[in-house]
């Protein structure tokens, strides 16, 4: 078949391979309702023919857009644009699509009443919840699909599905590797103002040093979450017989601030002073030495999310971090301790 120019109507799809439309359509909203044979013949016509189906025609057929909706505000990270990519190919293999807006937080509500009155979008993913967060009571409300990525933290009810990451259990187990490593005097670096993600990772590093019997972590806020006020803040905090031997940053930006520190009072990174991460960004690969982080596993994150969209009576799903061993903490990760402890049981 020869692609023609100019739009092709579903009545020239059904003449090129001797269907009917009403067999046309459902090959495009319904493809189950046909036999392999004649669908892979529709399809073939569409493909050769170049049929683009219009897409306010099939919302109105199968009362789905086919969109999800996620507001991008300025500033994104590293993090945020992976997080999309995996998001886009997760909605995806589900016969879905994101469509990206942007709008700030106060005008949020009023684009995504907008996009559900143009019938643009089936639900959204919200991303960036506060506690007693308006845009989830307003979708709920309205029996709008929607699942949120993160918790509120104030202990109030969270409309809604989520997904988030547990922040405090992977924090747990870096402070865990890192008594295995014979640190005892261990630092947790946050930023004043920080994130309830961010609280949520110092109280992980407080409990697991609690649970060892250490003394509490030092906690030690920097200006803002950047390397300069990180390093500036931890200076102080490394003078002394009872400075700290470990640093846990709770971000990847703190991290290298505190590798500065280390190294502007002749410390080494790792063997004088350990220091880690959160996020495993590429910021933490590049310094000399690695950075030893935490990577958000985003596979499992955006496939809970999507099925939070499919279902919403589902319980909110938090994720295991995973811990990502480097030079600045070579510590050994929860499987390699196992590993370990099996190997010590079948020794004796």
């Amino acid at each position: 078949m020869v692609k023609r120019t100019g739009r092709v109507t579903i009545e020239e799809v059904a003449t090129a391979c001797g269907v009917s439309r009403q067999t046309v359509s459902n090959a495009v909203n319904f493809p189950e309702r046909l036999a392999e044979s004649t669908l892979a013949k529709v399809r073939a016509a569409i493909t050769g023919l170049g049929y683009q189906p219009d897409r306010s025609a099939r919302t109105m057929v199968r009362g789905q857009a086919g969109q999800i909706g996620f507001c991008v505000r300025n500033g994104r990270s590293e993090f945020m644009t992976s997080f999309l990519t995996a998001l886009c190919v997760a909605l995806a293999d589900r016969g879905s699509h994101v469509l990206l807006f942007t709008a700030s937080r106060e005008d949020e509500l009023s684009v995504c009443a907008d996009l559900l009155a143009q019938r643009a979008v089936d639900g959204f993913v919200l991303a960036d919840v506060v506690d007693d967060d308006e845009r989830q009571r307003w979708l709920h409300g309205r029996g709008v699909p929607f699942a949120s990525f993160g918790r509120t933290w104030s202990g109030s009810a969270q409309s809604g599905p989520w997904v988030d990451l547990d922040g405090a259990g992977a924090i747990a187990e870096v402070v865990l590797g890192l008594h295995g490593l014979g640190h005892e005097r261990i630092a947790f670096l946050d930023w004043t103002g920080s994130s309830g993600a961010a609280k949520d990772r110092g109280r992980g590093c407080a409990t697991a040093c609690r649970d060892l019997g250490l003394a509490p972590p030092l906690v030690v806020e920097a200006a803002a979450d950047d390397p300069a006020a990180a390093e500036v803040s931890l200076r102080r905090a490394l003078v002394g017989d009872s400075a700290p031997t470990a640093v846990v940053g709770a971000t990847d930006t703190l991290a290298v601030g505190a590798a500065r520190a280390a190294s502007a009072a002749g410390l080494r990174v790792g063997p004088d002073l350990a220091v880690t991460g959160f996020d495993d960004s590429a910021l933490a690969a590049a310094q000399q030495p690695a950075l030893t982080s935490v990577r958000q596993p985003l596979d499992a994150i955006v496939a809970g999310l999507a099925e939070r969209l499919r279902d919403p009576t589902l319980d909110g799903l938090l994720v295991a971090g995973e811990v990502v061993p480097r030079e600045s903490a070579p510590i050994a990760t929860a499987a390699e301790r196992s590993r370990e402890s099996s190997g010590a049981a079948a020794g004796r």
